[in-house]
């Protein structure tokens, strides 16, 4: 089951069916019903977030280079068009705004701590409206001592990154707007760029 959620998820688009028929066919699993397989995998949820945990966790020692990237993805639920018919979500926390694509959305933000290289090691999901830095405060940021995490300019709140520096012993690099009050050199700057 779960490797059919993973073809799933990987291949298809997440199009269970699609993946449930590619299964069955070649790899003679037993089809279930579309209601039975997701209530199974649902109910793996706990057991698929202390999976994803543990390998964060093996994941983060083995990265030596100790350099992550945070930022933030929606998730449309449905178009805005249809948003008084939406049965999944309701009220004014799931409209959000994803301000890279100048557009409004209705759903959730997944906050996503990966390594350089582009590995997920860390995630948060929240409902849309809420802001960046929200977010953030709903990531554990379990990142070995001297790691550099480096955030784009919707996560600058420098109490917040202040508090990350000392308490964790790691460092926080969010790019600047142009009028902040810490503005980087251009060196700094470039490397922040050259990794995000």
């Amino acid at each position: 089951m779960l490797t059919t959620a993973l073809v799933a998820a990987r291949f298809v688009g997440g199009n269970l069916v699609v993946a449930k028929h590619y299964m069955a066919q070649h790899w003679g699993q037993n089809p279930l019903d579309k209601s039975g397989f997701t209530r199974r995998l649902h109910a793996l949820t706990d057991t698929l977030r202390s999976l994803f945990a543990t390998l964060g966790n093996v994941l983060k020692h083995l990265h030596t280079e100790a350099r992550y990237v945070l930022d933030s993805f929606p998730v449309a639920v449905c178009p805005n068009t249809r948003i008084p018919r939406c049965k999944l979500l309701r009220g004014k926390a799931y409209h959000g705004c994803c301000a890279s694509k100048s557009s409004w959305f209705y759903g959730l933000q997944v906050q996503v701590v990966a390594t350089s290289d582009g590995i997920p090691v860390e995630f948060y999901i929240h409902a849309g409206a809420e802001s960046e830095q929200t977010g953030q405060r709903g990531l554990p940021l379990d990142l070995p001592k001297g790691s550099v995490l480096y955030t784009d300019a919707g996560y600058t709140d420098y109490a917040a990154e202040d508090l990350f520096n000392a308490a964790s012993g790691s460092q926080q690099q969010t790019a600047r707007r142009k009028n902040s009050k810490r503005p980087y050199h251009p060196a700094q700057t470039f490397l922040l760029q050259y990794f995000r």
